[in-house]
């Protein structure tokens, strides 16, 4: 009996030290199969296999400005003193073509609480609208996608080229400050309008700066029109399209939402909406009203 035991005992470890050869069996044909699979995921993850590519340092949005005192006007001042550039910076990626940012963020002198809460939102309107593609950039070497987010602007991996740039100018005592974020591959731009108020410090609504500004709205409407058909002089005015367009541009609901704002050589300009037969309904313009 004890001899059978033994025998008993000795069976079973060799049946284990089988069974333990089968489950972790033949550790480098495991690692054969696997391993190269998991390389080719990693590659095709990360877009790229070359390590000896320059690489681009991360691109760091800079902190907002500090909330600065309000100060009394200088007694002389032009656009160029009341607004000027807080952060200039341009950036060019070498692991894409022809891929570059340029960012002019402006800088108001701080006259006013309206005046520093204005800087305030101008800020966040710099850092939200360049967050997303900034961040895709630092991805070098992955493939640039097509993004949704907005509509006017595309990401191509051979060209992308963004402009954040601002204009400023002082006309019937209001300071106007006007943004633009333009995709410079895509004939679209956003522009977005600030007013102040110069004697009393406040911020103004579009509908009070063009008061201020006294512009009529004749004027406008002949400017925008004369803009429409310069830019569409090579279309037959004779289709029903072209017609259809240009009575929605010189609408008085259209003419009335344009925004006026005067640029530092006191030239008086509008942002309109022009209405097109392409990809997007209207696009916004930026148009010289004729003295």
């Amino acid at each position: 009996m004890k001899k059978a035991r033994k025998l008993l005992i000795l069976l079973g470890l060799v049946l284990a030290l089988l069974l333990t050869a089968c489950v972790n069996g033949d550790p480098d044909a495991t690692t054969e199969s696997s391993a190269p699979d998991q390389t080719k995921q990693t590659d095709a993850t990360n877009g790229s296999t070359d390590t000896t590519a320059a690489k681009t340092a991360p691109v760091v949005f800079p902190d907002a400005p500090e909330k600065a005192a309000v100060k009394a006007l200088p007694e002389k001042y032009d656009a160029t003193t009341l607004v000027t550039a807080y952060w200039e910076e341009q950036f060019k990626f070498s692991t894409l073509k022809n891929t570059e940012f340029y960012f002019s963020i402006p800088q108001i002198y701080p006259f006013s609480e309206d005046a520093v809460a204005c800087q305030q939102e101008i800020y966040e309107l710099f850092q939200s609208d360049a967050e997303w593609p900034l961040m895709l950039l630092e991805d070098n070497g992955k493939k640039a996608v097509l993004l949704d987010k907005r509509e006017d602007i595309f990401f191509d991996r051979d060209q992308y080229r963004m402009c954040y740039s601002y204009q400023a100018g002082c006309c019937n005592d209001v300071l106007s400050i006007v943004i633009r974020i333009n995709c410079m591959d895509v004939p679209r731009s956003d522009y977005h309008v600030f007013y102040l108020d110069l004697t009393t410090g406040k911020r103004l609504t579009a509908e009070e700066a063009n008061a201020k500004y006294a512009v009529d709205k004749a004027d406008i409407k002949q400017a925008v029109e004369a803009f429409y058909r310069q830019t569409n002089e090579n279309v037959d005015e004779n289709l029903d399209y072209y017609q259809a367009n240009l009575k929605k541009t010189v609408a008085d609901e259209n003419i009335g939402a344009c925004r006026a704002f005067c640029t530092e050589k006191g030239k008086l300009m509008v942002v309109a909406d022009i209405y097109t037969a392409g990809t997007v309904e209207k696009a916004e313009n930026l148009i010289e009203i004729p003295a």
